[in-house]
C-alpha cells in the first residue's frame, strides 16, 4: 500500500512574514505507519516545496497563498 501524507499550500495576509515550519504532525503520523508495518510512505510538504510559488487572491492584493499548485502535487504523487 502506498501512503502520501501532504501540508497542503499556506493562505494569509501579503504583509505577514512567510515562513514555514517543518510538518512535525504528518512527520509523526508517518513515524506511527511505520511502526505499524506500512513501508511506502511519501510525505509532500507543499509550503516549503513551493516557497516562491505566490500567487494573488483577492483584486487588492492583501492576501497571497503559497506553496506547490495542486497539479504540481499530484505530479509528485
Amino acid at each position: 500500500m502506498n501512503i502520501v501524507l501532504i501540508t497542503p499550500q499556506v493562505v494569509g495576509s501579503k504583509t505577514q512574514i512567510r515562513r514555514v515550519q517543518p510538518p512535525l504532525g504528518i512527520a509523526c503520523l508517518a513515524a506511527t505507519l511505520l511502526e505499524k508495518g506500512y513501508d511506502n510512505i511519501k510525505i509532500i510538504d507543499a509550503a516549503a516545496g513551493g516557497y516562491d510559488n505566490i500567487v494573488p487572491l483577492d483584486p487588492e492584493n492583501k492576501f497571497i497563498k503559497f506553496g506547490l499548485s495542486n497539479d504540481q502535487v499530484i505530479e509528485r504523487i
